[in-house]
């Protein structure tokens, strides 16, 4: 039984296309990742920036709160 080879030089050619197309694949999807974590990393920077805003706007009207309940408490005392 005998077995058809490729000549030695054209096995290589073939396999260096097809560790081509390998790293190329790699690299488009190693690519895609780094956009999608980026994109990522945006979103929670803006969520972040949200949720410090609204811990800003719920502190003040705590303060707000604060102040009225004093006020109806010595509205209360005085009479």
């Amino acid at each position: 039984m005998t077995v058809h080879t490729a000549p030695f030089p054209m096995f290589l050619t073939d396999i260096n296309e097809a560790v081509n197309v390998i790293l190329t694949a790699y690299t488009e999807t190693l690519s895609e990742r780094t956009a999608v974590n980026a994109n990522h990393a945006h979103q929670l920077d803006k969520l972040l920036e949200d949720v410090r805003a609204m811990e800003i706007y719920l502190k003040q009207k705590k303060e707000d709160l604060r102040h009225k309940l004093t006020m109806i408490a010595s509205a209360l005392h005085t009479e």
